[in-house]
């Protein structure tokens, strides 16, 4: 439960944009010591809810994620990727990859 926590605290703020614009409106030496300070502050919330929150209480992920795949969904990804694949054909790779960020 921690580490989940952390990186939930950590990931959003950590990024190359969110990491920009922090330098923009509050300077480079506060964009440089946000990564540190998330960490930290990360760090110590999963040592936190670590220590608060018993492990039993918790459901095994691992458990719940396991089961057996139908043939439906063995074609429904081999169809996915067939797709994806004919997608970066008829495009390129470089088009393909740039059309990713758009919305």
């Amino acid at each position: 439960m921690g580490a989940a926590l952390a990186w939930v605290l950590v990931a959003g703020g950590s990024g190359p944009v969110t990491i920009g614009a922090f330098r923009e409106h509050a300077g480079p030496r506060a964009a440089r010591t946000l990564p540190v300070v998330l960490v930290l502050v990360g760090a110590a919330a999963g040592w936190v809810a670590n220590a608060l929150i018993p492990r039993g209480s918790v459901p095994e992920i691992h458990g719940l994620a396991r089961h057996a795949h139908t043939p439906v969904e063995w074609v429904s990804a081999a169809l996915l990727v067939l797709l994806v694949a004919a997608s970066v054909v008829r495009q390129g790779p470089r088009r393909w990859f740039g059309t990713l960020g758009s919305a």
